[in-house]
């Protein structure tokens, strides 16, 4: 069982944070312990987003856009994988120094989800996203800003929380953007346990969705 009081207090932080200069702060402090403490939870969101990437997208797709990357720990499995080049953004630079030094990534730059993302429309083959449209993290809004920078055809994986999907509007959000033709939803996993170590109470359902970006009229 990982070092519960330690893992929940650094949950506390991140989720209560309240704005985005306290949650960056927040990450920035965590970022050297970071892959350790989540390593001891069972945290299984890495490997399933590389299953789906391995199942829908062709190691030869093109450029993918890592968001809320984090550590970069789905990254190094993405490499791994030989998919790439693979670019990261994150809220926190302690997180993306972490990121940078496993050499995963040709760029890692700190942006803000929910605001416009400083790249080209329809720059990548493909976008991920794992554990950060929950709570206290990135917006709903930020779903249209994914597809903007996806090409058309491209596709989008999104890791995220029963719980988020219902009660959080991601869900609403995603539905939107397919009933506006936005994207598609072409797959979805099984739910799973996404830290199984943890106390039952403590523990999310995830799911990984994939959409595909549609041609923009």
């Amino acid at each position: 069982m990982p070092d519960a009081p330690r893992y929940k207090s650094w949950l506390n932080r991140v989720y209560g944070a309240g704005d985005a200069a306290v949650l960056e702060a927040a990450y920035d402090e965590w970022a050297q312990n970071y892959d350790a403490d989540v390593g001891q939870t069972g945290y299984l969101n890495p490997a399933m987003m590389a299953g789906m990437v391995a199942r829908h997208l062709a190691a030869d797709a093109g450029e993918i856009l890592d968001v809320g990357a984090g550590t970069g720990i789905i990254g190094e499995v993405l490499a791994a994988l030989d998919y790439g080049p693979l670019v990261a953004i994150d809220l926190s630079e302690g997180m993306l120094d972490v990121a940078r030094a496993k050499g995963a990534y040709a760029e890692c730059r700190r942006m803000v989800l929910g605001e416009t993302l400083d790249f080209a429309e329809g720059r990548f083959a493909a976008v991920t996203a794992s554990g950060v449209f929950t709570q206290g993290h990135a917006p709903a809004s930020s779903y249209g800003e994914l597809a903007r920078v996806t090409r058309p055809g491209g596709l989008v994986f999104l890791a995220t929380s029963e719980h988020a999907e219902a009660n959080l509007g991601f869900g609403a959000e995603a539905a939107r953007l397919a009933a506006a033709g936005v994207w598609t939803k072409t797959a979805t996993s099984r739910a799973f346990i996404v830290m199984p170590a943890l106390d039952p109470a403590d523990r999310m359902a995830v799911h990984v969705h994939v959409y595909r970006v549609n041609p923009r009229s």
